[in-house]
């Protein structure tokens, strides 16, 4: 069976150096007073995701890096293969809202199929750079490393046989085997967008399996191709069960790693309102040769999260999520126009944190050549 995409999870020692680094960090944020003793000490950056090893699937990848120094961190300088980043605004993770710890959540598009390794260094706030942390991953699938092929011996030399003619023989009737058709591959696409959320907030569970229709989600069968929220409040894993044409099976993994608990309330309180955000000014820009979607959206219980739909010159309506930049909401890439003129209709959807959900209108927009 050929699957195009694998999860690999955190190898439990990567995992247990982060967490204690990070509960290091936080007992350090947390030391107050004068009397407290001068630290010396680098600058600290970690990649938490990609996971070292993982295969991805073909498009927007979401870096997550943290740094960290007790004397507060100015920024964090990442890299892709050897090339560094546009600098990007990184958040406090300090209960005091310091920088002696941040984490940036790097929004990038690999430019093509391979092998990639992201590095990361904080810089604190007198200018000194802290060694490199870094991660190895691969978009899609990565080069075959190359193998030996030992020489075989040289063998003894054959003696030629004396030719000999033989009398004809009688007609052979021809035997004609017919093959069975061949199996369709099958290729597997499982993924959570996001792979990560605060507690109580929600992610959509992504799948698409071609080649069979026995597709099985944590034991029960669903469609082929499909997708599901949800809104957890502790880390989830989900099983995705692949039985082939020929019967054999395939299980695929993926995990969401969720951030904080859920609150409880001691009373049962109604929900603020019924309805889905209010969606403004919805729209598209241009960057480069690629089309961006855009809106202002407002809630009054907050916005969860938003999906930008676009259907290029009459194909299939595909979505893109939408980043929040303070209530101005943006794709976190483009469309591809590929430098001919043409059209998009495009629309958005927005959900709140009571998942009500609305839309906005669809509206088209007609683009020229870009390139030159």
């Amino acid at each position: 069976m050929k699957a195009q995409l694998k999860f690999h999870q955190r190898t439990s020692i990567g995992r247990a150096f982060s967490c204690l680094l990070f509960i290091l960090i936080l007992l350090i944020s947390g030391c107050t007073g004068s009397g407290a003793p001068s630290l010396d000490s680098s600058a600290q950056a970690w990649v938490e995701y990609p996971y070292e090893g993982s295969i991805l699937p073909m498009g927007p990848v979401m870096l997550v890096v943290y740094a960290a120094d007790p004397g507060g961190i100015n920024y964090i300088h990442i890299k892709i293969n050897g090339q560094s980043l546009p600098a990007y605004a990184a958040s406090p993770m300090t209960t005091d809202g310091s920088s002696r710890l941040v984490r940036i959540d790097y929004p990038w598009t690999p430019p093509a199929e391979g092998e990639y390794r992201v590095e990361a260094a904080g810089v604190n706030s007198a200018g000194a750079s802290g060694a490199f942390g870094s991660t190895r991953f691969c978009i899609v699938t990565c080069a075959p490393v190359a193998t030996d092929t030992p020489t075989p011996a040289p063998g003894p030399t054959d003696t030629p046989i004396p030719f000999i003619t033989l009398p004809p023989l009688s007609p052979t009737p021809t035997l004609t085997l017919t093959s069975p058709p061949p199996q369709p591959d099958v290729t597997v696409s499982f993924f959570a967008d996001p792979p990560y959320i605060n507690a109580g907030n929600c992610y959509t569970l992504h799948w698409d399996v071609t080649g069979t229709d026995k597709v099985y989600l944590n034991g029960s069968s669903v469609y082929f191709r499909g997708m599901e929220q949800k809104c957890p409040c502790e880390t989830e894993t989900h099983t995705l069960r692949v039985i082939g044409p020929d019967g054999t099976s395939q299980d695929y993994y993926t995990r969401i790693d969720v951030y904080g608990s859920c609150s409880v309330p001691t009373t049962e309180v109604p929900p603020v309102d019924t309805s889905g955000p209010t969606i403004n000014s919805a729209s598209t820009f241009w960057e480069g040769c690629s089309i961006y979607g855009q809106a202002g959206i407002y809630d009054p219980s907050g916005v969860s999260y938003a999906e930008f739909w676009y259907r290029l010159n009459n194909g299939s309506w595909t979505s893109i999520a939408m980043s929040d930049y303070g209530g101005s909401w943006q794709s976190q890439y483009g469309i591809e126009t590929g430098g001919f003129a043409g059209s998009v209709r495009f629309k958005i959807r927005a959900v709140d944190t009571y998942n009500n959900e609305s839309w906005s209108g669809v509206s088209t927009y007609n683009f020229s050549y870009c390139g030159g």
